[in-house]
Formats: C-alpha cells, structure tokens, sequence
C-alpha cells in the first residue's frame, strides 16, 4: 500500500481543511490533498504533524520514513567521552528506555531548525519524565 493510499483510509472520515486548522498543519489543506493524491511524497515535517494529529505511529503512516528514522537512530551517540571519563547514562526504570528512544527516533526525521528545536525541548521533557542516573568511568 502506498503512503497516498494509507492517507485515504486515514482522512476517510476526517475533514482535511479542519485537520490543516487544528494542527497548523506545513502546506495546509492543499498539501495534504498532494499527498493524499500521490502527487508529493511526505516529508519528515508533514509526517511529525499527520502522527501528532492522527495519534498514530510513523510506520503506521510511512514505513518509508520509518526506515530512515531507524537508520538515523543508529547514528545517536550511546555515550559521551569528555576527555578520560565516559559518561553513560542508565535509565531508572528497564521500560522507561523505550518511550525515550521512539521519540528520539520520531525526532530524529526532521533535522532543520525546527526538527532540532523540537529534539531539544523533547529532550527537556523526557528529562523530566524520566530522570536519569549518571555512571562516571575512568579510563
């Protein structure tokens, strides 16, 4: 199934011009009638906002993007080196790595200004919502 075929069955029953209004959606109403007719492939910006707006996930919408989130979160550094200490960081409950390491990997589509500045404050708020213990070892 395609990305223009999976978006017909999703706004089946939903008014795109008000989905564009309520989710400030990039292009607005007419961009998701490109995408809906195949006309424009999705980008990492328009998918972040069809997966906020749906509630659903980026394979769900596009295993496309899907692939190459997954393929930009094997490039995320899974430690720090500052100088001879390696910081490594553990989360405090075994389940909580999961929920941090899908939003990184949402977040990790979009790499302009706006995609890093969503990183960032994502960042902030998993912070809070998952606080992290820190493991200094000397090399």
């Amino acid at each position: 199934m395609t990305e223009a075929e999976r978006l017909q069955q999703l706004f089946k029953d939903i008014n795109r011009a008000k989905f564009a209004r309520d989710t400030a959606f990039p292009g607005g109403q007419s961009m998701i009638y490109q995408h809906i007719t195949g006309r424009k492939p999705i980008s990492p910006e328009c998918a972040d906002a069809y997966c906020s707006g749906l509630n659903i996930t980026l394979d769900q919408l596009s295993p496309r993007l899907a692939e190459i989130a997954t393929k930009l979160a094997n490039h995320l550094p899974r430690a720090y080196a500052n100088g001879g200490t390696v910081t490594v960081l553990q989360a405090r409950a075994p389940n909580a790595i999961d929920p941090v390491v899908q939003q990184i990997t949402d977040a990790a589509t979009v790499m302009n200004e706006t995609g890093r500045a969503r990183l960032l404050e994502r960042a902030e708020q998993l912070r809070e919502q998952y606080p992290l213990r820190v493991k200094n070892h000397s090399n």
